[in-house]
């Protein structure tokens, strides 16, 4: 097996009022098309999904994560908490010649602070998986694929926040002029 891990943490700052922010960041379902590399795959219930990463590496290799998450808010204090969802079935890793899935973890944390003229948020991710070796490299050293793999993923990771960001930060002020928010 591979082992797959990326995380990063971030600052950045919201046109709109923490209410506004919280709102809009509260809906998973919502965010998702912000989320490069990360597709919507079912709802179980309102606060719980199932996700998939999602990339094609080296040009020639797709790589599934499935994970599954339960989405939790606290307006009190303005953060929303990203875990995986105890209990869920797990996808059987399988890796082929073109591709690999598997079962992962996927978490996130969103920290909303009036700021002053918007609000800033504290945001990180991380993503962790153990990759079945496709049948081509069984030949390379564990240690190799690791690093490459923990290389990799940490790049998509930072892309996939930079990209959220960007889309998500540019989206939520034509959203706050059409929703009214009250918490």
């Amino acid at each position: 097996m591979i082992a797959v891990s990326g995380s990063t943490h971030m600052t950045f700052h919201l046109p709109v009022d923490t209410a506004a922010a919280f709102a809009f960041y509260s809906d998973m379902q919502r965010l998702i098309p912000y989320l490069p590399h990360v597709r919507f795959v079912r709802a179980h219930a309102d606060n719980h999904l199932r996700v998939c990463y999602f990339a094609k590496e080296l040009t020639a290799y797709d790589i599934n994560i499935y994970c599954d998450i339960l989405v939790e808010t606290d307006p009190l204090a303005y953060a929303i908490r990203i875990n995986p969802h105890p209990g869920r079935p797990s996808i059987k890793p399988k890796a082929g010649i073109q591709a690999a899935s598997t079962y992962g973890r996927y978490t996130s944390e969103s920290l909303f602070f009036p700021d002053s003229d918007g609000t800033r948020l504290e945001y990180s991710l991380e993503l962790s998986a153990s990759l079945p070796e496709p049948w081509a490299l069984k030949l390379v050293p564990n240690s190799v694929l690791n690093s490459i793999a923990s290389h990799i993923t940490n790049t998509r990771i930072d892309e996939i926040a930079h990209q959220f960001i960007k889309k998500s930060a540019a989206a939520i002020p034509a959203w706050a002029t059409g929703n009214k928010v009250t918490i």
